[in-house]
């Protein structure tokens, strides 16, 4: 896999042969941090096949493609007469379109977009993420302003992802095992962070078994019951565990 990812257009290829959307940028996060997001990305896909993720990239990049798609629209849509007539067929109707369209390229064209600010002048860094995942739109966006440790941070985010399409949350044995734990036990035997709720608890258990390669007592029962639905996913197909996850909301 790692040789056949020379390019930042060998990676979004990759992607797009997954159908999943790829917003990276080389002058963002640079070639060498991305890849080796790929690869990991790649590990996990292939242990989770079924686990839908249909966006990923860094906040940037994100902003600075999308901003570059309405333009582009834009653009098109001022060079398109059919287009046009639809908004009136006298000519009056067409230069007032022409106008506004105009207008709206402007925009587009002059938003400023860095490494630090977003479009709107707010700082990236106040986000106060490093990386999220997004549950209704299956993303995973990485905050290059505030990039910590990458590497955990795909693993860490792709493990909501995981937790999210399994409904792990609801599972009552995942409940016992979080409702069951002391503070201090849920920092010991897995991390800081873990206390926070039930999200992050199964979020960083996912983290500690494949970043750090942890074993204890309690990330193993939690990952046998992460397996065991991966296991019946895989068995029933994605389709039919997202109708059935759609229908126990």
């Amino acid at each position: 896999m790692e040789h056949k990812l020379s390019s930042i257009d060998d990676i979004n290829k990759y992607y797009k042969n997954l159908y999943i959307e790829p917003y990276w940028l080389e002058e963002s996060l640079g070639f060498n941090i991305i890849k080796e997001i790929t690869l990991i990305f790649h590990d996990l896909h292939n242990l989770y096949p079924d686990v839908v993720i249909k966006e990923i990239g860094d906040c940037y990049s994100y902003d600075k493609i999308t901003n570059q798609v309405c333009i582009n629209n834009l653009n098109k849509a001022i060079e398109d007469v059919d287009l046009l007539d639809v908004y009136g067929s006298d000519e009056s109707s067409k230069i007032k379109t022409r106008e506004f369209l105009i207008g709206e390229l402007s925009e587009y064209r002059n938003k400023i977009i860095t490494k630090e600010f977003d479009q709107n002048g707010n700082k990236y860094y106040d986000l106060g993420y490093c990386a999220i995942y997004y549950a209704k739109e299956q993303k995973i966006i990485f905050n290059q302003a505030s990039l910590e440790d990458y590497r955990e941070n795909i693993v860490h985010e792709f493990g909501h992802a995981v937790a999210y399409q399994y409904d792990l949350n609801k599972n009552e044995k995942i409940q016992e095992i979080y409702e069951n734990l002391k503070n201090y036990e849920v920092i010991l035997n897995v991390s800081i962070y873990a206390n926070k709720n039930i999200y992050e608890f199964i979020a960083e258990v996912f983290t500690q078994h494949y970043y750090y390669n942890r074993r204890n007592d309690i990330i193993q029962k939690v990952m046998d019951v992460i397996q065991e639905k991966a296991k019946a996913s895989k068995a029933m197909g994605y389709h039919l565990i997202e109708f059935y996850r759609k229908l126990k909301r």
